[in-house]
């Protein structure tokens, strides 16, 4: 079944009418007709049932036929990238296969060794504007009840509280060499909130590092190989997604 992402506002309401994007999508790309079904998801993890009552040129009109409920696509686990900025438009595309791994959120950090400076006021905000846009077609490509929120760029110390709250929290370390991932998560496979933290091209430094430990947080290694920020980030979200059992079929 065909999905679309409405919002909240929208999806489990009895009637809906669609406009813009989904509606053009629907009659004029997919050429869909009356009586076929699709699946409206509110972004916020729910999904319902809706039968296409009509199709005009810049609307399409839906009825419900099931109730709104927790999406089975939507992992149960809470992942939350810190992504120290990397260069060029990397974060982007950091952004994009996170949402597809099942990220829930994601969270640009300015660290020591950052090359990339995204500044603060008008320009953090355009920057999160994009990276939110992508983060919701992701979501919409991927078949995801929940759009991932983007927060603006924070540097390193503001940060810690927000990163402090998790309830576990992996930093990412090309020179830890005692414990890996997988070791790493062997005590938290039950916890439903995990953070990890990506450096920069120039990695973190170890002073950064013990200040994250010092709050409770583990440093791990991805293994004897140097993987790239963008490489990193994605390779720790894969194993935690597997290894706490959100790869499984549904």
């Amino acid at each position: 079944m065909r999905r679309f992402i409405t919002g909240p506002g929208q999806a489990g309401d009895p009637s809906v009418t669609l406009t813009g994007e989904e509606a053009r999508h629907i009659g004029r790309v997919l050429r869909m007709q009356p009586g076929e079904q699709v699946m409206l998801l509110d972004g916020e993890g729910r999904e319902a049932p809706y039968e296409i009552v009509q199709i005009t040129a810049k609307e399409v009109a839906l009825r419900a036929c099931g109730p709104l409920v927790p999406s089975p696509c939507e992992p149960e686990l809470h992942l939350t990238l810190y992504q120290a900025l990397p260069k060029a438009d990397k974060m982007e595309w950091i952004i994009q296969k996170g949402v597809e791994l099942g990220a829930y959120a994601f969270c640009p950090v300015r660290t020591r060794n950052c090359v990339a400076r995204v500044e603060k006021g008008a320009d953090a905000q355009k920057k999160q504007a994009r990276w939110q846009r992508i983060a919701l077609e992701a979501a919409k490509q991927s078949g995801r009840a929940w759009v991932p929120q983007v927060s603006l760029p924070l540097d390193f110390e503001e940060m810690l509280p927000r990163w402090q709250a998790h309830e576990a929290a992996l930093v990412l370390y090309e020179n830890e060499e005692q414990l890996d991932i997988v070791q790493a998560l062997a005590p938290v496979k039950h916890v439903k909130d995990i953070a990890i933290l990506i450096g920069p091209e120039g990695g973190l430094e170890c002073g950064e590092v013990a200040m994250l430990c010092q709050g409770g947080a583990r440093a791990v290694g991805l293994g004897p190989r140097i993987l790239r920020t963008e490489t990193a980030g994605m390779a720790a979200a894969s194993v935690i997604m597997a290894l706490c059992g959100e790869m499984r079929a549904r």
